[in-house]
């Protein structure tokens, strides 16, 4: 994946896992269709930035360079435009947390002390789309997006599943192929059925027209 591009600024999490890509992206998910939603304050971040994973896995966010844009007969600032890399890291980690703790309040539970880097118990599901997330786990990537050691604040299983390690270039390679092979079989079933349905319309056709 090319991650230059001159319509982006790229901002690099040193992050690789799905379950740090997850929560990251979650947060704009948030802005724009959870608790942020019709607050026309949070349009002028949700709207200038993209979470993805590099070709590598690591988690990057991509926010776009320009200072503003028309939506909907309004003008929209980039909020984004004037912080910088870890100011942004550090928005991103701020509404983790403030996302997390809205979600704990909502589930009955304490969400000042349920915040913390031990609470293995809860899973996450406002900040979370497929992967199974502690709240744990939320915290090591809003400390790593802090800029904050993990190393001896976690096991060394959960830094491996919440941030996880840059894929080698034989990961690499593999997922390609893989993607190459997928692709391949897919378009080769796609024209195997297109094939046979064709040939059973033709049939179909050649029945009724002896009917006839």
């Amino acid at each position: 994946m090319n991650t230059t591009n001159s319509n982006e600024r790229i901002i690099r999490t040193g992050m690789f896992s799905p379950k740090a890509y997850e929560v990251i992206s979650s947060v704009l998910g948030q802005l724009s269709d959870g608790w942020g939603e019709n607050k026309p304050m949070y349009d002028k971040y949700w709207m200038f930035a993209r979470v993805r994973q590099d070709e590598d896995g690591e988690v990057i966010i991509a926010v776009k360079t320009e200072n503003y844009t028309r939506y909907c007969d309004r003008y929209i600032d980039n909020g984004f435009a004037h912080m910088d890399d870890d100011g942004i890291k550090s928005y991103f980690a701020r509404l983790i947390k403030k996302t997390a703790r809205m979600e704990m309040s909502d589930c009955g539970q304490n969400s000042t002390s349920g915040w913390n880097r031990n609470n293995t118990r809860m899973e996450t599901v406002y900040l979370n789309y497929h992967e199974k997330i502690t709240i744990a786990e939320v915290y090591a990537i809003y400390e790593k997006l802090l800029g904050r050691r993990t190393v001896g604040k976690y096991s060394s299983s959960l830094i491996e599943s919440a941030i996880s390690h840059k894929k080698t270039e034989a990961e690499i390679k593999y997922e390609a192929d893989l993607a190459a092979l997928n692709k391949a079989e897919a378009e080769e079933l796609a024209a195997l059925k297109a094939k046979y349905e064709k040939a059973r319309k033709d049939l179909a056709n050649e029945y009724n027209n002896h009917k006839n």
